[in-house]
């Protein structure tokens, strides 16, 4: 993980240590939101999403163990937890939270196989269906395909 210049750097620091400790180094961790963009305001949170394909469970309980690991830092943190096919998924389904992650995110630590797949992913559907981003929206030139729900 390079320098971050964002408040909580350094409990973030921490925080990806342990979330690697108790998910390995195939773990994936995204910054994302108006840290990874740098327009943060006094009263925003730390968005992230994990993807891990350790992680048990449905989205709540894949969450709330990852939240626990906040105990003792106090990062206002919001997370989002994925297993790898999950996140391909969302990215299918055109998930604002895993466009974002692979579009404007900053990459904490990678499984760099996986992040591959997902960025070739992301452009193959960017191609194939003109998306932008306009402003916080993702918009589409083309008609959207029905897709995959996310995990």
């Amino acid at each position: 993980m390079g320098e971050l210049d964002i408040p909580y750097a350094g409990e973030l620091r921490e925080f990806v240590r342990r979330v690697l400790a108790l998910l390995g180094e195939e773990t994936t961790v995204i910054l994302y939101g108006s840290m990874a963009r740098g327009d943060y305001g006094d009263w925003s949170d730390v968005d992230l999403v994990v993807i891990s394909d350790r992680l048990a469970g449905g989205s709540l309980e894949r969450t709330e163990e990852l939240i626990k690991l906040n105990r003792g830092l106090y990062i206002p943190l919001e997370v989002v937890a994925y297993t790898e096919e999950g996140f391909l998924r969302a990215l299918r389904a055109l998930s604002p939270t895993a466009l974002d992650a692979i579009h404007e995110g900053v990459v904490l630590h990678a499984n760099p196989a996986f992040l591959a797949r997902a960025r070739r992913e992301f452009e193959e559907l960017v191609e194939e269906l003109c998306l932008t981003k306009e402003g916080r929206s993702w918009t589409s030139l083309r008609r959207l395909p029905a897709r995959a729900k996310p995990e």
